[in-house]
């Protein structure tokens, strides 16, 4: 059996060649996207709490059946 998709990270799918392919398909550049990881990497890194805004330190649950 395949792995669940919640076991990859963003940048596991942006690498993924038929996830660039659809990627392209829909007009999105994939360096963008890369580019768009390194800033929210550095900027969390910047973040000593490491806290997304907007989930107020919320977990996340991963949705199994998805």
């Amino acid at each position: 059996m395949g792995k669940v998709i919640a076991e990859f990270s963003l940048a596991d799918l942006v690498g993924d060649p038929l996830v660039g392919l659809m990627m392209m398909s829909d007009g999105v550049d994939r360096r963008s996207v890369e580019l768009l990881f390194e800033r929210i990497a550095r900027d969390r890194s910047r973040d000593p709490n490491n806290a997304r805004p907007g989930l107020g330190g919320e977990e996340i649950e991963w949705c199994l059946s998805c």
